[in-house]
């Protein structure tokens, strides 16, 4: 049966930690999520896409990397502004969403901070934890090896969306692809994309 080897080990529901981007132009709904396997916390991404009312995509993504208690604190409840409608007045149209996306993803190719429409306010999370703008500088959430790396990261994790780009710290991501732009919800403003980060061999 459909999801029997996934589900089979969940033992919480997700509860207070809920998006879901909506996407009727494509046909396609994207829940993320928090919720626990065997008693351990994953965060869950599902995608559905209709045709003619059928469902004809099911995709799902876990990670089941150790959160730690600092991320588990961030990811209690979503942010406000992830639930919150968009006023229609102020909506950014479609393809400028689309484009917005693809040029975060060119301006990491690049190292160039300037690539991308960064507002001046912009933050990045991952997994639950803030990696800009933090002040003062806290660790970066992955141990690096040794103090001098992790003091060096913890100062570019105080850096802005753009700056933290323009210092190189992510060129050891070659490319970014393949790149899927899949649901733009335009009533919340969000956009679910699901992109392969294609690292240098080791």
């Amino acid at each position: 049966n459909i999801g029997e080897g996934r589900w089979i080990g969940a033992s919480e529901a997700p509860t207070t930690c809920k998006v879901y981007a909506v996407d009727p132009a494509a046909g396609q709904v994207v829940f993320y999520g928090v919720m626990k396997e065997r008693g351990r916390p994953i965060q869950i991404v599902v995608r559905l896409k209709l045709i003619n009312g059928r469902i004809t995509e099911i995709e799902h993504i876990i990670n089941r990397g150790v959160l730690s208690p600092a991320a588990m604190a961030n990811l209690q409840a979503p942010r406000p502004a992830l639930l919150a409608d968009v006023p229609p007045d102020q909506r950014t149209p479609r393809e400028e969403m689309i484009n917005a996306s693809d040029d975060y993803f060119e301006a990491i190719e690049h190292n160039d901070g300037s690539r991308a429409p960064f507002a001046p306010d912009c933050d990045r999370r991952e997994n639950g934890m803030k990696t800009t703008n933090n002040h003062p500088p806290v660790p970066w959430p992955v141990p690096l090896g040794s103090p001098e790396a992790n003091r060096g990261m913890a100062l570019i994790g105080s850096l802005g969306c753009a700056e933290q780009l323009d210092t190189g710290v992510m060129a050891f991501i070659t490319r970014l692809w393949p790149r899927r732009i899949d649901v733009i919800d335009e009533q919340k403003g969000l956009v679910v994309t699901f992109v392969m980060f294609n690292h240098r061999g080791g």
